[in-house]
């Protein structure tokens, strides 16, 4: 059908083919939207791990992108970091052995929390249950053993990949440190928990999770561990991830914060000395 051209108080109005305009399907739209609706987790408070800004991101990229191993759904899959996959199942298995506690158990934990484990990302995992429970799995023993490895634990094999080259060590605590590369830190305690590992060391001196991963950082990032004694004022439950817990090491403690407050209260302004003669 041809358009038509019309003349109305000599201005040009175009009839246009009605069949290019189809009426509105009010209720499939509504249906549409309440399914897009549903396939998207709602705002958590439990959300605590993001992407940096484009805006910062650009002025560095690979200060946010890690550079050997992945942690966590958002650089999951990348090809540049595939090669640590292998060291994972290999770490997987360090951690299962010699221990009563069974694939299947570990497997359980993680499934238990999977809600909870996505509602702490900033956005929509693109995984299945099967995928994401795998990958949860393996990047928290692996980064459990790492710890524990760090630690001066003897767990595992001699020959290890990471701990026999220092430069590699260096690039995993570091890759650990990046806020898009971070695990929700009671995924880790419950891991180990479940893994009923009571000793860690000849010695036998027992560590929690929170003081594996003070000991791990300080020996490595000891100018960010700024504060002695920290352990004291952390409540392991409030710690979300790894840079969470940095950040609470190098935050000012409430003494500090008084002293602070009371010494600058305390110093008389320039007016007050002058009146004062």
């Amino acid at each position: 059908m041809e358009d038509v051209e019309i003349s109305v108080d000599d201005q040009q109005v175009t009839e246009y083919d009605q069949d290019s305009q189809l009426p509105l399907d009010i209720n499939k739209l509504a249906e549409s939207l309440r399914a897009d609706m549903e396939m998207l987790h709602s705002f958590s408070d439990q959300c605590c791990i993001y992407r940096a800004p484009i805006r910062i991101r650009e002025s560095n990229e690979t200060i946010f992108t890690p550079q050997v191993v992945s942690l966590g759904p958002l650089h999951h899959g990348k090809e540049e970091l595939k090669a640590m996959q292998e060291h994972k199942i290999l770490y997987l298995q360090d951690f299962l052995e010699g221990r009563e506690t069974s694939m299947e158990e570990l497997i359980t934990v993680v499934e238990e929390r999977e809600t909870e484990l996505r509602n702490c990302y900033a956005e929509t995992i693109d995984l299945g249950s099967e995928d994401f429970v795998k990958m949860m799995l393996l990047d928290a023993s692996f980064i459990i053993v790492v710890l524990l490895k760090g630690c001066g634990v003897g767990i595992g094999s001699g020959n290890d990949r990471i701990f026999n080259k220092p430069w590699m060590q260096n690039d995993v605590s570091l890759d650990m440190c990046l806020i898009e590369n971070q695990l929700p830190f009671f995924i880790l305690e419950d891991l180990l928990e479940a893994s009923r590992i009571n000793r860690y060391s000849p010695a036998e001196v027992e560590y929690s999770l929170i003081e594996l991963t003070y000991k791990f950082f300080e020996e490595r990032r000891g100018s960010w561990i700024l504060k002695k004694g920290i352990l004291e004022e952390i409540n392991p439950s409030e710690v979300a991830h790894f840079v969470d817990f940095i950040r609470k090491c190098q935050k000012p403690s409430e003494l500090d914060r008084t002293k602070k407050e009371l010494e600058t209260i305390n110093v008389p302004s320039i007016t007050e000395l002058h009146q004062a003669g």
